[in-house]
């Protein structure tokens, strides 16, 4: 924060997994923000649209998130298990009850934000715009495979998505209770 007009936030988070390979184990996930408070800004003051617009500030925001919940709390996709596969003919044995993909990465989600908070007749009407672009990358998917590999599916990074859009809120207080002596 500068003056109290200028903001700027910036943050890296790293995340590790030990449902992904070594190779992958890792994410990282950066992200930044920047808003101005032009209403503080003297030149705005000084303007005729500061007795109607009273506060305006302007923002702007990019991230990346990572994900890894649809694998769940007790699957790991990238290391192999083994099941019991009973006694035949007087021996023990083993298989794999499941299909492991090593080449597993986080699913990403990159956001970007751009909006405005506003105030009117000294903040007595508030409106939030936004306008978001959410982008998914490597999103992780189960794949049906053909049961005579010895398993019927697996899990992969196989898709994007994105999400964009407007959001908009309003606020009014329309009736402020006056102070009175005694209360």
């Amino acid at each position: 924060t500068f003056r109290d007009k200028y903001f700027l936030t910036g943050v890296v988070r790293v995340d590790g997994s030990s449902r992904l390979s070594s190779n992958n184990f890792y994410g990282v996930f950066p992200g930044v923000s920047a808003g101005w408070n032009l209403h503080s800004e003297e030149f705005y003051r000084n303007s005729k649209l500061a007795n109607v617009v009273s506060t305006v500030k302007p923002r702007i925001s990019y991230g990346v998130n990572g994900n890894l919940q649809s694998f769940g709390n007790s699957y790991f996709p990238t290391a192999q298990v083994y099941s019991s596969a009973g006694i035949y003919n007087g021996l023990g044995g083993t298989y794999a009850p499941s299909y492991i993909n090593p080449d597993l990465r986080w699913e990403r989600t990159n956001s970007l934000n751009i909006g405005a908070d506003l105030g009117f007749l000294r903040n007595r009407i508030t409106v939030n715009a936004d306008y978001f672009i959410r982008n998914v990358f490597d999103k992780l998917a189960s794949l049906t495979i053909s049961a005579q590999t010895g398993f019927t599916g697996y899990t992969t990074n196989v898709s994007q998505l994105q999400n964009r859009g407007f959001e908009l809120s309003a606020n009014a207080k329309i009736i402020t209770p006056r102070k009175m002596n005694g209360f």
